[in-house]
Order: structure tokens, then sequence, then C-alpha cells
């Protein structure tokens, strides 16, 4: 079964999980792109042979970082237009914006944010039957007969290090709840003080 969501949706999608979109910043490193009517939603059985065609492509063609020639923006839209060729949706969204680290005690985020600078990912949004178990981290963002709508977010560059279907839960990011909103991101540790590093999304660009 296909479901479509139209373009309206997708963007009340994004701004109920991505706080700093309810403010729009021009000035936004990179924003979300979002140019087609409606969007193509693919079911999360199909994402991880999507994600090894798309790794076994990086690891043949040999990428890697260079900073400001082939970097992060380069790697979400690259990942962006190859999981649309092979997947025939266009459920996966290139973006980015500011990335912060929030200090964390007893496992709970604090909310005072330190900027590190800013990052472009992928998004993706995928639906699965109520009955289904998630099979990666997400947030449900709306009901469609009986399957549910997530959003997710995506690292890209971690795509090189996917061989097999275990390690494609891999490259999604944690979400996790402050202040009423979902922050997605992961734990690093500097010394002693744990910190949560959130990637953010500042505007949407139509």
């Amino acid at each position: 079964m296909s479901i479509k969501v139209p373009y309206q949706k997708v963007v009340n999608y994004l701004r109920s999980v991505f706080p700093l979109l309810n403010f729009p910043n021009e000035l936004t490193y990179c924003p979300i792109e979002l140019y087609d009517a409606y969007y193509v939603i693919i079911n999360q059985n199909d994402v991880a042979t999507i994600v090894l065609k798309i790794a076994n492509d990086f690891k043949k063609w040999g990428l890697r970082y260079i900073s400001e020639v082939f970097d992060c923006d380069d790697y979400a839209r690259l990942f962006h237009e190859l999981f649309t060729m092979y997947s025939r949706t266009n459920s996966c969204l290139s973006g980015g914006g500011r990335v912060d680290a929030y200090p964390m005690t007893n496992d709970s985020v604090i909310p005072i944010g330190i900027v590190l600078g800013y990052h472009a990912y992928n998004i993706l949004i995928f639906c699965k039957k109520k009955t289904e178990e998630l099979k990666y981290p997400a947030v449900k963002v709306d009901e469609f007969g009986e399957y549910e709508i997530y959003i997710s977010v995506i690292e890209p560059q971690a795509v090189t290090h996917v061989s097999n279907e275990e390690d494609v839960k891999d490259i999604f990011l944690e979400p996790r709840k402050l202040n009423g909103f979902t922050l997605f991101g992961f734990e690093i540790k500097i010394d002693t003080q744990k910190y949560f590093v959130v990637y953010h999304t500042e505007k949407v660009m139509v």
C-alpha cells in the first residue's frame, strides 16, 4: 500500500518535531528542501534494503570526507538522491541546521545548549503497521488507517560503516524529549560530563 501525504502535512510534521522551525531563521545554513506537492512514504520494512544499496555504492565509489569540497551537505544530498532513486519514494529529505551540545544529569537533558556549529543530514519519513514493532529510533507524527507515520533523523556519513541489516539502525539518531519538543542526537562524554549532541533544523525551503 502506498501512502501519499500532502506537502502542508509534511511541513506540520516537521514543525511538531523540530522546535526551531516555529521560529524561522533566514540565515539557516542548510534548510530542509521541500519541493513536491505530496510525499510518498516508505514502509519501514523496505528501509534496510535501500540503505544497504547506498552503503554498497558509497564503498564502491570510495567516498571520503573532504572539508568544504565533499563534506556533510554533499553526503546528505547524495544520500537523498540515491534513496529517492532506489526506493521510488520522496520520503527522504536533505537538510540541516545548528548543532548544540546539551549537558546531561541523571540521564536527563538540561535545556541550556552550547552551539558547536552547523551540520547537514537527512530526515526520513516512514510508516509501519500499528501491529508491527518499531524498527528504528523515530517519533510518531500521524496515523493513516492501519498505519502509523514516523519521522527520524539519519547521519549519512555513517552509511559507509553499514555492512548488514543489523547495522542500519546505527545510522539513526536517538530522539529525546525536552520542553515539549523532540531533540534528535547522540550522547558523548567529555571528561566526566555527559552531553546530548542535538541536530537542529531551522528553516524549510519551498
